[in-house]
């Protein structure tokens, strides 16, 4: 809860901070992800947090001892804190991004890949498109993306085809539209758009065909994505791919949790321009805080019981001669 995370910021920040220095298989997992979230509710701006969970995860990051699902959570959790923490400062953004290219291979682990290719792609979306479109950074990162559209992986060939898609966005938004190579590229993406091979499921065909539609009419035909999402009385529409790539990224880091914050964290509505919201409790909070059988409303009516007690005494007290002194 928002709420519960705030009071206890602190406490939470420093156990998790100690906690990632030397952590388990399983609070590996998980450690990122808090770190994320608790980036999530601080915002911008918040370049000491920033560089505290830099200096954790980066070296699980690099560690060959940790898996590699470890790996990949350190490495979107450090991601996702840039992004939402780091504002302003390029380096720290091309710095993470380094640390994702050793992983744009077909042989890396699915999980490290697919993280890796989400992570630069959200990081990618925050610098200029000038930076994008250098000749030797460009040239190198479209093959290696390409590369990974051939990956056994759904999740893994989708994300490399909208890595595919930022940069040629970029490209786009500074006039070159006739760089060599994009009409190969533009036929692979056309075809996997209508894969048909029946060594991947109905299900991975029909994702891929999703993804790659919209891919390839970027690249071939200069068309934005289209995509929206409704959020009770409010809509998210994105018509960019690094929009629906930074979406992705919160998301994959909150999970469940990603309407509440949606509804209810201005620093999230604030990414998507979403207007401020002057709620203060989300649903959950409220049943917390405010239900009977909480917890917290349940020690409220103790302390009221013992303060209508200690009243009442004082009262008796007086009325028995035993009051204050002095007149009246």
């Amino acid at each position: 809860m928002l709420a519960l995370c705030v009071f206890r910021f602190d406490g939470i920040y420093n156990n998790v901070l100690q906690i990632a220095r030397r952590p388990s298989e399983d609070e590996g997992r998980i450690i990122p992800r808090i770190f994320g979230i608790l980036g999530l509710m601080l915002g911008p701006h918040s370049d000491e947090y920033f560089a505290k969970v830099e200096s954790v995860l980066e070296p699980l990051v690099k560690s060959n001892v940790q898996s590699d699902i470890v790996r990949a959570q350190a490495l979107e959790g450090l991601g996702v804190v840039c992004f939402t923490c780091s504002t302003g400062d390029e380096e720290n953004a091309q710095n993470i991004m380094g640390l994702c290219d050793p992983f744009f291979n077909n042989s890396a682990t699915p999980v490290l890949a697919k993280l890796a290719l989400e992570t630069w792609g959200c990081l990618a979306s925050t610098l200029d498109s000038t930076y994008l479109i250098e000749e030797g950074f460009l040239d190198t990162h479209l093959t290696l993306f390409l590369e990974l559209t051939n990956n056994a992986d759904v999740d893994v060939r989708s994300a490399a085809g909208e890595n595919l898609a930022l940069l040629f966005e970029a490209m786009h938004q500074n006039h070159i539209d006739n760089y060599e190579g994009a009409g190969d590229i533009a036929s692979k993406l056309l075809e996997l758009s209508k894969e048909s091979s029946k060594k991947f499921s109905k299900k991975d065909r029909k994702e891929q065909h999703s993804v790659f539609r919209d891919v390839y009419n970027t690249v071939a035909n200069q068309e934005p994505p289209n995509v929206s999402f409704g959020l009770e009385n409010e809509t998210l529409r994105f018509h960019d791919w690094g929009s629906i790539m930074q979406y992705n990224a919160i998301k994959e880091c909150l999970q469940s949790g990603m309407l509440e914050h949606l509804k209810f964290n201005n620093h999230v509505r604030q990414l998507f321009d979403l207007p401020h919201t002057a709620e203060v409790y989300s649903r959950v909070e409220k049943r917390a805080t405010k239900s009977k059988t909480s917890g917290s409303r349940k020690q409220q009516s103790a302390f009221l019981k013992d303060e209508r007690k200690r009243r009442q005494g004082e009262k008796n007290t007086f009325l028995e001669g035993g009051g204050h002194d002095g007149d009246y």
